[in-house]
């Protein structure tokens, strides 16, 4: 899942066990118990399509401060303790790239339920 980590910053948290995120130069692996610097991500946009219209609630919910990421959006992610940008090595993601290309682009999926992948 994405959370807020303040200041612009995501926290990702997964795994078997439910765990936080940290980037390294060799792979991203969840397993701390609590969201801190290692944890953290910018999220860089790259192509965002329209947002959904949202449906029409009676109260306004508070809007999220980190950035929002939905079903056709790309982005990149890049570690907060080292700047490099994270990519997909087909096994494992990695945060140890200058500059991003294909390798460094996510595409966010609807994975049902509310959720997105």
């Amino acid at each position: 899942s994405v959370e807020d980590a303040g200041d612009g910053k995501i926290a990702l948290k997964g795994g078997r066990d439910g765990k936080y995120c940290p980037a390294d130069r060799i792979k991203v692996a969840c397993h701390s118990n609590h969201p801190g610097e290692w944890e953290t991500f910018s999220v860089i946009k790259i192509e965002v399509p329209p947002p959904p219209v949202p449906p029409v609630t009676p109260t306004p919910t508070p809007a999220p401060t980190f950035p929002t990421l939905y079903p056709g959006a790309v982005f990149a992610l890049a570690s907060w303790t080292t700047g490099k940008y994270c990519a997909d090595e087909s096994q494992k993601v990695v945060c140890n790239r200058n500059v991003i290309t294909s390798s460094e682009k996510f595409l966010v999926e609807d994975a049902g339920y509310g959720k997105i992948a």
